[in-house]
């Protein structure tokens, strides 16, 4: 196949395999969080600005089955733990008019990549503080 002249662009983009069915971009992100505490647990993870799937997908994620109760804490969460760069991502999910960051743990990828098929990524609305916050994959012990 001969190379592409720099002026002609493809109008047909085929999905082609890549040795894998899902795959994204994270970039770190200044969000103007609306509190110092989130600023200072959470600016540091990237933030998911491209996603890519190939499907079909088939997906095996971990048994989530809760045990207990919910208990009502007197304190913000997130003081009780630190989330590390490497191991944590940001889905920037638009929910309607509203702005939801969703940190998920790298042993529920399967299951934070999958906000994608349920979610559009927000891009604009990172400029303002977001309406709301959700970890999920914390320690059971915090």
């Amino acid at each position: 196949m001969p190379p592409l002249q720099p002026e002609k662009h493809p109008r047909i983009y085929r999905q082609l395999p890549a040795g894998a069915n899902i795959a994204g971009i994270a970039v770190p992100k200044d969000i103007p969080f609306p509190h110092p505490l989130y600023k200072e647990k959470l600016a540091h993870l990237p933030v998911i600005r491209q996603v890519l799937l190939n499907p079909p997908l088939i997906f095996n994620p971990p048994m989530n089955k809760r045990s207990g109760r919910f208990e009502r804490i007197l304190e913000n969460p997130l003081k009780r733990f630190d989330l590390d760069a490497s191991e944590w991502l940001c889905y920037p999910a638009k929910v309607g008019p509203l702005l939801v960051l969703i940190y998920f743990h790298e042993k529920f990828f399967e299951l934070g990549f999958s906000l994608s098929n349920l979610f559009e990524l927000a891009t604009e609305d990172l400029k303002k503080a977001p309406d709301a916050i959700y970890t999920f994959g914390v320690p059971g012990d915090v």
